[in-house]
């Protein structure tokens, strides 16, 4: 018997099959196996794995025809020899010292599971780095926590815990596959030791299987993979107050990932939610209590008719656009159908928003989890900070509710209030319940929408400050984004949205309402110019003095602060950089509220204002010589 399993399966990666393979032959620890499943390659995998199985006897191979990741992992485990197992990906690659480190951490603490970090590479650079605080918690707590990551090559795992529990990878699933096995292990471990250690190299390959466009099937997957837990579940008495987060998460999963495939089949989404939802709950009747997932069986439909969609569009805009559109659509006697296909585009919009934003408004309603973290991610501590006013008081704890199911949390999140509008006593019971999870509240002299960031600036100045927006739900993976390009650059502003000013040919900065509306690159320009919405990460003292200054900002641009927060990093010479995101543009968010009616958003007023601003500030601080 020896210390260490490693299970590689192999599928066409005759490209980075060496590399993979030199990493682990590299150990400076050398009391291990080396598993190679060739998974019916159609290139030269097969032969690369045989070639340097005669070249070291700690390398077995094992050739089957094409069964998918899930069953070439399950054989490397039949075949398993070691005490400790661990699983590499084909082309991806390991520190020298991944085994000495687990060695030694395995002396220290003796226990069942073992996580450490990872770095993302694309083209040769660092893409992303997941790197877990130094920490040791009980199985419960840790699915909750942001460093809880969902690929089984990032741990290492007791065999006999998995011989014993007969612990296997779903064979019909070829994504969410390792979640459905991690949560069988972590359910059947006391407490999981995270390190503080970047050991593995996840190379982000154009033919990987994450790369793929996403699509319902793959999406579906979550549930299915939470579905064979449960089955573990039962099987083996696991209680419900660890399975049920967990579950709850993978539902979650699906329904985030649905929202971002383009001109989605919402019939045939509806077809596969049906089978795994009843599936669930034959498992677990339980969960039927989730008003949510309820509420989505329904919406994931399609009308099948005019009259059908007709009857579905609660909401009175659509029924009014509806009807309008209907009627041009015969006093011009155009196509009908062109009609009709807008009129269900609209709605499956609607349904991805409506979705989303039950989800959230159920998690405020149900969650008990702790929506920041003690865990330092750099020297200083990372601060969320937004402001809200009027009626968005009673929307704005679905904006937080998104930030505290953040994929990596902050170490604060601050609403700050107008003294002379709200009190403790008068702010509604959504928010009053989020203190107990890690909102602060506090509230400051009543300077519109700067009070998102100035006060913020003066009481904590050698903070990371985020500032976010009272109105959007947020990507889950927001801070995370932020967070990275950060790393990389700390001396910049990194932002997700924002516009690109621009200069005439006559070296004049051109009006607003011509500048390019969108960033869709992530170059340093000091012509990028940060918009609020999308989410802004400063660094600390990345802006001049003046920008607390309030007898200024109040008189010399009072209604836009983006546009006060440039000049202040363009004379601080700090720069910015627009952030990785989801969609092109930037736009991860949810709009919570889409009154355009509303005269007081500060969108209606400064589209006619802001080059009368800019003018104001530009020339008091002599910015245009800056740009050129």
């Amino acid at each position: 018997m020896c210390k260490f399993t490693i299970i590689v399966p192999v599928y066409n990666a005759a490209d980075y099959l060496s590399r993979s393979i030199k990493s682990v032959l590299s150990q400076s620890v050398r009391d291990f196996e080396l598993i190679l499943v060739n998974d019916g390659s159609c290139d030269s995998s097969g032969e690369i794995c045989d070639n340097y199985a005669i070249l070291d006897n700690r390398i077995r191979v094992f050739h089957q025809e094409n069964k998918g990741a899930s069953s070439a992992r399950n054989q490397g485990l039949v075949m398993a020899n070691g005490e400790w197992v661990l699983f590499v990906d084909a082309d991806d690659w390991i520190e020298p010292i991944w085994l000495e480190t687990l060695i030694k951490k395995i002396q220290t603490f003796d226990l069942d599971l073992y996580t450490f970090g990872s770095q993302r590479i694309n083209n040769q650079s660092v893409e992303y780095i997941h790197l877990p605080p130094y920490t040791v918690e009980n199985n419960h707590n840790f699915v909750k926590t942001p460093y809880y990551k969902h690929s089984v090559w990032a741990y290492a795992f007791r065999n006999s815990v998995i011989q014993k529990n007969d612990i296997k990878f779903p064979d019909k699933l070829k994504y969410s596959e390792d979640q459905a096995f991690l949560l069988k292990y972590i359910s059947k471990c006391d407490k999981i030791v995270s390190l503080n250690k970047v050991l593995y190299n996840y190379y982000n390959s154009p033919d990987s299987v994450v790369n793929r466009p996403i699509s319902i099937h793959s999406s579906i997957c979550n549930i299915w993979a939470a579905n064979d837990f449960l089955e573990f579940c039962i099987l083996n008495n696991i209680t419900e107050s660890f399975f049920e987060h967990p579950v709850r998460q993978l539902y979650d999963d699906f329904f985030m990932y649905l929202s971002m495939i383009p001109d989605v089949n919402k019939r045939e989404a509806q077809k596969e939610y049906k089978k795994a939802y009843k599936k669930t709950l034959q498992l677990y009747p339980g969960f039927g209590k989730h008003r949510y997932y309820k509420i989505a069986y329904y919406q994931l439909s399609l009308p099948k008719s005019l009259s059908e969609g007709k009857n579905k569009l609660k909401n009175i805009k659509y029924k009014i656009s509806m009807f309008s559109k209907l009627k041009q659509a015969i006093y011009n006697a155009i196509h009908i159908n062109q009609i009709v296909r807008e009129i269900v585009y609209e709605e499956v919009q609607h349904n991805k928003n409506f979705i989303k934003i039950e989800r959230y408004r159920h998690l405020a309603e149900e969650s008990t989890t702790t929506g920041v973290t003690t865990s330092k991610y750099f020297d200083h501590e990372v601060i969320v900070s937004l402001t809200t006013y009027g009626k968005r008081i009673h929307d704005v704890y679905l904006t937080i509710e998104s930030i505290m199911h953040q994929t990596a949390k902050s170490n604060k999140i601050i609403l700050w209030l107008a003294e002379d509008e709200f009190t403790m006593n008068t702010i509604p019971i959504s928010l009053k319940r989020l203190i107990d999870r890690g909102l602060t509240i506090e509230f400051c002299e009543d300077i519109k929408s700067y009070k998102k960031l100035v006060p913020a600036l003066q009481k904590y100045p050698d903070s990371i400050i985020i500032t976010i927006d009272d109105d959007v739900a947020y990507q889950q993976d927001l801070i995370e984004n932020l967070l990275h390009s950060y790393r990389k650059d700390p001396d910049l502003i990194h932002f997700c949205r924002g516009h690109k000013m621009k200069i005439t040919k006559d070296g004049i900065l051109d009006s607003y309402t011509r500048w390019d509306f969108f960033i869709n690159n992530t170059l340093t320009d000091k012509l990028n110019f940060p918009t609020g919405v999308g989410g802004i990460l400063y660094p600390p003292h990345c802006l001049h003095e003046d920008v607390t200054n309030e007898k200024l900002f109040m008189v010399l641009c009072p209604t836009a602060d983006d546009i006060w927060f440039k000049a202040m990093s363009l004379l601080k010479g700090t720069f910015s950089r627009k952030v990785y995101t989801h969609n092109v543009n930037g736009i991860d968010y949810t709009i919570l509220n889409n009154d355009i009616q509303d005269e007081t958003a500060l969108w209606n007023i400064n589209i006619t204002k802001n080059d009368e601003q800019i003018k104001n500030v530009f020339s008091k601080y002599d910015i245009y010589k800056l740009l050129m």
